[in-house]
């Protein structure tokens, strides 16, 4: 009974000293591992390493691998295998189909493919960002990011120009559409949010930052980077069109709302924008929520005669004839009477049919 207790429990600490070695501690010796297969009609490229392993300056040459890691790499036919002994020397095997290479120029050759290769899948990424950054600065991570292959890798490469750069304004559009074209949509959100109103006064960032928030499928993070949009402090009025265009694209109506209350509260409408607001208004389901917005348009100064007919024919289609007696009434104190606006009113009071409500929408232009 003893001796099945010590076995039980010399498992145990087998199985627990195991997953350290393999799990969590693999990163704390600043090891990895990948094992990555590209499949395509007349393509078959992997790529598989585990341990600690140390590329030369020059990215060509594996340095260093510590005891027991390995690289292995194929490409169709053409495979190489780097495996450390335990005193840490890096032994190679090449081979092309059933044939073994042994020309040291070949060797090199192929191993510099297979180096750039992987680090174009992600091999020592953050600390490769690094190294290209001291040696090339922003020209050099941007050249580099448009081999990378992961979409959310290429994007942290083009975050870390952006942080390394906040002025960047040349490269914005080109760096704008590389990531609109990954389909990392969550780290395209996070990207938007990165770009400054300042930067967006450039027409050309300004359209690539839209077309990126088009291609993202999330009806949440659409308006997540909006809304993040509009809370800054110094939004252009070329921007509320292109603005208005993409909250059509946000399907719930309480999202749209939000960002249409919000324009509102920046004072971003004005008389500019006003008919294009009031038709995007027009498509929204509740009628709570369009009398809430049209109440708020009647306190928007400036409006000329057509914008109060316009207006008003939109209050005329409310469904609820106290809801739009009240909102008639409301308007009446706050609009010009003229040839316009009158006639204009006075069709939208004939479609209250409660005569109640009707005659206190009469009462209130005379």
């Amino acid at each position: 009974m003893k001796l099945a207790f010590f076995l039980i429990a010399f498992s145990l600490v087998s199985i627990r000293v195991y997953y350290s070695w393999a799990g969590l501690d693999r990163n704390r010796r600043g090891e990895s591992t990948a094992n990555i297969v590209i499949e395509s009609d007349h393509l078959y490229e992997e790529i598989k390493y585990s341990g600690k392993i140390e590329l030369n300056d020059s990215e060509t040459a594996f340095k260093s691998m510590s005891p027991g890691s390995y690289f292995k790499f194929r490409l169709n036919d053409l495979r190489i295998k780097a495996e450390s002994n335990l005193k840490g020397e890096i032994e190679y095997s090449v081979w092309n189909k059933d044939n073994i290479i042994q020309s040291p120029e070949e060797i090199r050759a192929f191993t510099a493919t297979a180096i750039q290769q992987t680090l174009w899948w992600g091999f020592d990424a953050e600390a490769r960002m690094e190294r290209l950054y001291k040696k090339g600065g922003t020209a050099l991570l941007l050249k580099e990011a448009d081999s990378i292959r992961p979409g959310n890798l290429k994007i942290r490469y083009y975050e870390k120009v952006l942080n390394y750069d906040t002025g960047l304004n040349t490269d914005l559009p080109r760096i704008l559409i590389a990531i609109g074209r990954t389909d990392d949509n969550m780290s395209k959100s996070i990207m938007l949010k990165k770009i400054t109103p300042s930067q967006l006064n450039d027409s050309l960032v300004a359209n690539a930052w839209f077309d990126v928030l088009k291609s993202i499928p999330s009806d949440v993070d659409k308006a997540g980077a909006l809304n993040f949009l509009i809370d800054q402090d110094s939004v252009a009025q070329t921007l509320v069109l292109q603005i208005l265009n993409a909250v059509s694209l946000i399907e719930p109506d309480i999202d749209r709302v939000h960002i249409y209350d919000k324009l509102l509260d920046k004072h971003l409408i004005g008389t500019l924008h006003f008919d294009y607001l009031l038709d995007r208004i027009a498509t929204i389901g509740s009628d709570v929520d369009k009398q809430n917005l049209y109440r708020r348009l009647t306190d928007e100064k400036n409006l000329c005669p057509d914008q109060w007919v316009l207006l008003l024919m939109q209050i005329s289609r409310l469904g609820s004839d106290v809801d739009k007696t009240s909102l008639l009434v409301e308007t009446a104190q706050k609009m010009p009477l003229d040839a316009q606006t009158k006639p204009a009113y006075l069709s939208a009071a004939k479609t209250i049919h409660n005569d109640m409500d009707y005659g206190r929408a009469m009462r209130a232009i005379n």
